[in-house]
């Protein structure tokens, strides 16, 4: 498997690759190939090795070096760096690391992973391309890069030829799959849908005592749009019903620092405590103190597929969710479950409005988290997997 994330980096590709690895681990012995910790940036050590071994929890890992940005928000240029470092000094090496491989997965993005396909085609690699988001729609949309520019071009269509290489294509969003699918040159090819297969051994509820908190766990990002959280909790808590619940926000990302001046300049020191990223196996008792998980989207079209991970955890720890954005996947997982409500948009006041319905009302927090346990009971087989 090569990724671009793994643990213990907080955002949630890396959960998604380190679950993949440990079900594949059943039926394949598994190497992952990654670069040191660095997402959120400035969060972890640098590392100046160039190559290095580690075993993280009985997955074998390969790390190989990659830029790491010192600052918080690293200009356009080192964030290229970081993302283009890795996979040239992977296909570099990659005759090397290859030489006993009969599948690799391609887990994306970022698009300049693929790279990495002209190597494993050239040594007949069976090949999966993992798609978890579309991200050049994405960065375009963000206006990180130019929506019809030429790099924005190039990349677009360097990924679609990369899709027709694979020998098959997984994504974690049904609204990806027609999208992957619309671009097929041959019909046969193959897409399947591969929900983040979070591990109930260790994401269950467990039996501890409620506390008056509200949970948010990943990226602070602008995708993520946690500022409007805040104002809705700004609201919520005025009102003295609710002026001893707290919330609880727990990662990094870009917009951190702007988050904590918000935070200061509504006055709610008191009420939203930051934390930094934990190890993933402190999120179970986190989530299960909580009454309720966040799961926040902007209002972006090119978010509509997006399917954050930590709706899973949160749902497998019988945890309600309150999401909101323009997600039409994470609309379709929390209205199927059943396990809490989903507010279309980005309005304070819409998702205020819901927030005080749902923690005033025990019985209907009581009937999500049922709903919630039922759900994630029932999960996809992954067989086709094993098959290829």
């Amino acid at each position: 498997m090569i990724t671009h994330n793994f643990l213990p980096e907080s955002v949630g590709g890396a959960s998604r690759t380190y679950e993949m690895a440990k079900y594949l681990q059943q039926f394949f012995n598994v190497t992952v190939i990654c670069p040191p910790p660095t997402i959120p940036f400035t969060k972890f050590k640098k590392i100046k090795q160039i190559f290095s071994k580690e075993n993280f929890n009985g997955i074998k890992l390969l790390r190989i070096w990659t830029f790491q940005p010192s600052e918080q928000i690293p200009t356009f240029i080192k964030r290229m760096l970081y993302y283009t470092m890795f996979p040239i000094l992977t296909s570099i090496i990659f005759f090397y690391l290859l030489r006993n491989a009969d599948i690799v997965i391609v887990s994306t993005p970022p698009p300049s992973l693929l790279l990495t396909v002209l190597p494993i085609k050239l040594m007949r690699k069976k090949l999966i391309i993992d798609i978890r988001d579309l991200w050049t729609e994405s960065v375009s949309s963000f206006g990180y890069v130019k929506k019809n520019g030429l790099l924005t071009k190039f990349t677009k269509k360097f990924e679609i030829f990369c899709w027709n290489k694979a020998n098959l294509v997984i994504t974690n969003s049904l609204v990806i799959v027609d999208e992957i699918e619309s671009h097929f040159k041959k019909k046969s090819k193959r897409v399947e849908y591969f929900p983040f297969n979070v591990d109930t051994r260790i994401f269950k509820k467990i039996d501890i005592k409620k506390e008056k908190t509200i949970v948010y766990t990943g990226n602070f990002g602008i995708a993520q749009n946690l500022e409007v959280f805040i104002h809705a909790i700004s609201h919520v808590m005025s009102l003295s019903a609710f002026s001893d619940y707290q919330i609880h926000l727990y990662g990094g990302g870009d917009c951190e620092q702007d988050l904590k001046n918000l935070v200061k300049r509504l006055k709610l020191e008191n009420i939203v405590k930051f934390f930094e990223p934990v190890p993933r196996t402190e999120l179970p008792n986190i989530l299960s103190k909580a009454i309720l998980g966040i799961v926040p989207l902007a209002d972006k079209e090119w978010l509509r597929y997006a399917m954050p991970t930590k709706t899973f955890e949160y749902i497998a720890c019988n945890l309600p969710v309150l999401g909101y954005g323009f997600s039409e996947e994470l609309e379709r997982v929390v209205k199927e479950s059943n396990a809490g409500i989903f507010i279309k948009g980005n309005e304070p006041e819409k998702i205020s409005d819901n927030l005080i319905k749902m923690i005033s009302d025990d019985k209907m927090l009581e009937k999500f988290s049922s709903n919630a346990n039922q759900y994630i009971q029932n999960r996809p087989n992954y067989s086709f997997l094993r098959e290829i």
